[in-house]
């Protein structure tokens, strides 16, 4: 009987990762995605430039000593509008799932990179705008 009930609530604790899994959202897959860890002080991120290789990254961001709470935003320095013009939105799914208080760390969902240039920045931190490439 408690053989049983073992099996059933490992299974219970594995259903909505299984069930994920199904539904083709491929975080689970063996070539799953990187995790990119940066902290942001005051005023600042760390490290303030990366280089990438084209793939599914997620970024965990950790606040470290900012009095109030941030957030992270990662733009296309390429992206462009239907007219041509610099399209000043956020890389889709490229923010936090929420805003952090010092101490915390919190994470983008998987975000799919190509080649290109991208900044990253917090501006309720008012950072400059850090470089990210992907080549």
């Amino acid at each position: 009987m408690r053989t049983r009930l073992a099996t059933f609530g490992i299974v219970l604790l594995l259903l909505p990762t299984l069930a994920a899994a199904d539904m083709g959202k491929g975080e689970l897959s063996a070539s799953g995605p990187t995790v990119v860890r940066l902290a942001v002080s005051p005023g600042t991120f760390e490290p303030r430039d990366l280089e990438l290789r084209p793939g599914r990254y997620i970024f965990m961001i950790t606040n470290q000593g900012v009095d109030h709470p941030i957030d992270f935003v990662l733009k296309r320095v390429e992206g462009q509008d239907a007219d041509g013009k610099a399209d000043p939105r956020p890389v889709r799914g490229a923010r936090l799932t929420r805003l952090i208080r010092n101490g915390e760390t919190s994470s983008t969902p998987v975000v799919d990179l190509k080649a290109g240039s991208y900044t990253y920045v917090s501006p309720l931190n008012n950072t400059p705008e850090c470089s990210l490439i992907v080549r």
